[in-house]
């Protein structure tokens, strides 16, 4: 359980650090959440729940959340 709770923390970090730096678009947040959690979630139901598997929920929080905020900020930029 703790191992399930520190991976959906390291899935908050992205968002939470990058939230100071930039300005995010809150559906990239959400995406980023949404995806380390369901990463989490596809470790646990896989029965791959390992520490170093968990603490790499922030690389696909991260990778989520650089990607959707690229895609809005091009998106809004061609109207």
């Amino acid at each position: 359980m703790i191992i399930f709770i520190t991976g959906i923390g390291f899935t908050l970090i992205p968002a939470a650090i990058a939230s100071f730096h930039f300005k995010l678009n809150k559906n990239a947040a959400l995406v980023s959440f949404l995806s380390g959690t369901i990463y989490i979630l596809i470790l646990l139901i896989t029965n791959n729940l390992i520490p170093e598997l968990s603490i790499a929920s922030i690389v696909v929080a991260a990778i989520s959340l650089l990607l959707f905020q690229l895609f809005t900020e091009k998106k809004n930029a061609n109207k």
